[in-house]
């Protein structure tokens, strides 16, 4: 009797309508996370070649190459800056001195070559650069507007190696007006982007 009244009672339920209910959704007011990403321009700087050693016989240096690699977002420049720390004392035996005058550059990258460019530039930048010093004009140019990578959307991502010497400017007649000894100094270099 107790089969009879439960397969009745499930007769029913299949026969009367509304008694199975269907599962109705229900949600929720839709709402907006931001999501953002910080990547960090960065600027980076080496140089290979070891010392600048002026050749006692000509006053030329041997040769050293800087590697400069960046990740910025837009600019207009990017120049690499040579500098003494004093214009009048560039190389010093102590009491006497070689001025930055005396001393020129030269050097050569994609993008910019210059020869003989006497160490006194102004640039007048900052960042420790000192002005009347420098060698370049007034810096090195690494890229420019032009030419610089915008491989991603106004991002600039690059790098560029840049062969330097130094001479000393009329060695064979300056030479002899110095004192002897052994002048030293030290050549300060940075990239900076504008």
């Amino acid at each position: 009797m107790k089969k009879l009244a439960s397969l009745l009672l499930g007769l029913l339920l299949l026969v009367l309508p509304g008694t199975a209910s269907a599962a109705q959704l229900t949600t929720s007011s839709s709402i907006n996370v931001s999501v953002a990403v910080t990547v960090t321009s960065t600027i980076t700087l080496t140089q290979t070649g070891g010392s600048l050693v002026f050749d006692p016989n000509t006053g030329a240096t041997n040769q050293i190459t800087f590697n400069a690699s960046w990740s910025l977002g837009p600019t207009s420049n990017i120049s690499l800056y040579t500098w003494f720390s004093s214009p009048t004392a560039a190389l010093s035996t102590g009491p006497a001195n070689i001025p930055a005058s005396q001393i020129a550059a030269t050097w050569n990258n994609a993008d910019d070559i210059g020869s003989q460019t006497v160490c006194t530039a102004t640039p007048g930048v900052g960042n420790g650069v000192v002005d009347g010093a420098v060698c370049g004009h007034p810096g090195i140019l690494l890229a420019s507007a032009g030419n610089l990578d915008l491989t991603t959307v106004g991002n600039n991502i690059g790098s560029r190696n840049t062969t330097f010497s130094l001479s000393i400017l009329n060695f064979a007649t300056y030479k002899p007006t110095i004192a002897a000894g052994v002048y030293t100094g030290t050549l300060n270099a940075v990239v900076i982007s504008l």
